[in-house]
């Protein structure tokens, strides 16, 4: 997992790129975003069949590989548009 500062049409934005497994429903990959590390937001889901969830909080840039896959979402918000904005990626199983 690693956190990232992109530069997308001379924005910056918030970034998160993971490895995910294709083949595992039992576990889900959960991008949440926050503006005061208190109250945290389900931005995307990544799980089974069911590989991304978007809301207007994140957005998929890329996703390579086959079996384990690295994704890359970037925050939906570029940099400064906010006074703080948090990215952070929790893996849960049911």
């Amino acid at each position: 997992m690693r956190s990232l500062l992109m530069i997308t049409n001379s924005a910056e934005y918030l970034a998160l790129q993971f490895p995910c497994r294709q083949d595992a429903p039992d576990i889900s990959c959960h991008v949440q975003s926050s503006t005061n590390l208190t109250d945290w937001h389900t931005a995307a889901v990544y799980s089974g069949t069911n590989r991304f969830v978007n809301t207007n909080e994140v957005i998929e840039v890329s996703r390579e590989g086959a079996g384990w896959q690295q994704i890359l979402v970037r925050d939906a918000s570029p940099v400064g548009a906010a006074p703080q904005r948090f990215l952070r990626f929790q893996i849960s199983q049911p």
